[in-house]
């Protein structure tokens, strides 16, 4: 899944830290991130060590609370699943969604990183596209990924 297709807003670390009895158990954090390279949220180096900024920061996060992490690898919506199911701790982000929000904790001012998604077209093309007219949705379709968040604007259209 690329990065385009997914929101970035943290399901926070802390709290599952803080209200999982798993997590008070074990001193290791299992964590559930997509089975891809996300760069430079989350990917493998030239060396094949784990790293990116969503990665530093849970580290970072799990070092704070004296514990260590394990990454599952899993698609996207198995990602979900198994975080629900309370199979891993965590998870490393996901898009804020009000169905998500019934099964996670999303708190205020705690993205650990964000991304805004636009319709773009190239300089050259003649005639032009006309954004104002593609962003009142008149007679347009628009494709999207079931269970993400496209941000207010568009999951409003």
């Amino acid at each position: 899944m690329s990065l385009v297709c997914r929101p970035l807003l943290t399901l926070l670390l802390l709290c599952f830290a803080v209200h999982s009895p798993l997590v008070q158990a074990d001193s290791v954090l299992t964590i559930a991130r997509g089975d891809d390279n996300y760069a430079p949220y989350e990917f493998h180096d030239a060396n094949e060590q784990l790293t990116g900024f969503h990665i530093e920061l849970t580290e970072q996060a799990a070092a704070r609370l004296g514990r260590s992490t394990d990454y599952v690898l899993a698609p996207w919506t198995r990602e979900l699943a198994i975080t629900r199911r309370g199979d891993v701790d965590a998870i490393s982000y996901a898009g804020f969604t009000k169905a998500r929000a019934k099964d996670f904790i999303y708190l205020e001012g705690n993205a650990i990183s964000v991304a805004n998604q636009f319709l773009i077209t190239r300089a050259d093309l003649s005639p032009p596209i006309d954004f104002d007219q593609i962003g009142q949705g008149k007679d347009l379709s628009l494709g999207l990924v079931r269970g993400f968040s496209y941000g207010a604007r568009l999951d409003q259209l």
